[in-house]
């Protein structure tokens, strides 16, 4: 939901310069234990019923994601790819734990949950970023200019933190549960990010299957089947797709809920696509591994 200036001013600060809702402070189970009419409750256990059930499958995802994730860290520990999906899965599972103790006694408050919700959505946006940096690093050859204008692109993702946790306010509501009001700029602020590092990336993939196709043909699908680029054009259109969506509110208060589902689907797609290509090679080794007992077999044979 958009925040106007005029809200925002009107609004007590904590420390001078954070804006505060009394309703942000206190934590979900708080405000559904206050006293209040049978209609304002039976509305207050809908919203929460929900969100919980909501926060419950993000935990059970990101859990599972980061056993996949720390499976694939083990085998290759001096991989960024890899550290970057166990971190963004880690900290999914944080973010929803924080989340569900809010709806019990003493638990977290709406704006704690909503600033380590912010703050998870960043770090996922970055390690999402670092893993296709990885991937078209080696399609570009390890060209370094490449790091040097995606780390240009990369850099503003932090304003979102700033602008989440000192020009939004977070509450509890009846109808919507722990909401925030955020500026009306922050969605397609978000959106422009996400489009050029998107659209750059999408260019260095689309050049590097181009190459490919000139140089194996149509042997070219299998290989880059294999390498799991599939897997990284869903994560590009995963980005684009729910940042497109929050920016326009679509779905109107809802829209909101597109970030957390770009986090969980590009972290799904990001472990699947390093399991493919695990996968892929562990079937080539064993292919070797054959040839190499078949020889072995056959130069036996003539020397019988």
């Amino acid at each position: 939901m958009f925040l106007n200036e005029t809200q925002r001013l009107a609004l007590p600060r904590l420390a001078g310069f954070i804006p505060y809702h009394p309703d942000g402070e206190i934590s979900v189970w708080d405000f559904m234990t206050r006293p209040r009419s049978y209609e304002s409750a039976r509305h207050c256990v809908h919203s929460n019923g929900i969100q919980t059930p909501i926060n419950t499958v993000l935990a059970y995802v990101f859990l599972r994601n980061t056993w996949r994730a720390l499976c694939l860290l083990h085998t290759r520990k001096q991989s960024w790819a890899n550290w970057s999906c166990f971190i963004q899965a880690l900290v999914g599972v944080i973010t929803a734990c924080v989340n569900l103790s809010s709806i019990f006694p003493g638990g977290t408050s709406c704006r704690i949950n909503l600033w380590v919700c912010s703050f998870g959505i960043t770090v996922s946006a970055i390690c999402v970023d670092i893993c296709l940096l990885v991937k078209a690093y080696a399609a570009q050859n390890r060209d370094r200019r490449l790091i040097w204008v995606c780390g240009l692109l990369m850099a503003p993702q932090l304003a979102v933190i700033w602008i989440v946790w000192v020009e939004s306010i977070m509450l509890n509501t009846e109808k919507a549960a722990c909401i925030f009001l955020f500026p009306a700029y922050l969605p397609w602020f978000r959106f422009g990010l996400d489009v050029a590092i998107n659209l750059l990336f999408s260019a260095v993939f689309l050049y590097a299957v181009y190459s490919q196709y000139t140089r194996l043909g149509r042997k070219c699908w299998r290989k880059l089947g294999e390498g799991g680029v599939v897997f990284l054009f869903a994560v590009v259109l995963s980005n684009l797709v729910c940042a497109l969506i929050t920016a326009t509110g679509l779905f109107g208060p809802l829209s909101e809920m597109f970030f957390l589902i770009d986090w969980v689907v590009t972290s799904t797609l990001l472990v699947r696509q390093h399991e493919s290509i695990r996968s892929a090679f562990v079937s080539s080794q064993q292919e070797i591994t054959r040839a190499q007992v078949c020889t072995k077999r056959q130069t036996f044979k003539r020397m019988q």
